[in-house]
């Protein structure tokens, strides 16, 4: 977000609607004025989902997770597993 200078809000505790609303409010936008871009597909995405804002999940960059994490990565291999499955989401493929 430096390089960009654009801001850039770490450990929002998400996937909880009342902390996008409040960065919202922060900054005074609207939800088609931002985008949540992470790695975590149960919170990062998940929360951006929840409140409507347009997101990118991205595939992790840190060598290591904290504990929970590892625990919602386990559970986002299955469900990114069933989702190649029926066809609505492969890893390494863009989705509008």
């Amino acid at each position: 977000s430096e390089k960009l200078n654009v801001p850039m809000i770490s450990f929002a505790c998400k996937p909880l609607k009342r902390n996008y609303l409040k960065i919202l409010k922060k900054y005074n936008l609207q939800k088609n004025e931002v985008i949540a871009i992470g790695d975590q597909f149960l919170t990062d995405i998940k929360g951006a989902n929840k409140i409507g804002i347009k997101n990118i999940l991205l595939t992790p960059i840190v060598p290591k997770d904290f504990a929970i994490t590892k625990i919602n990565r386990l559970i986002e291999k299955k469900i990114f597993k069933k989702l190649a499955k029926n066809k609505i989401l492969k890893e390494g493929e863009y989705y509008e």
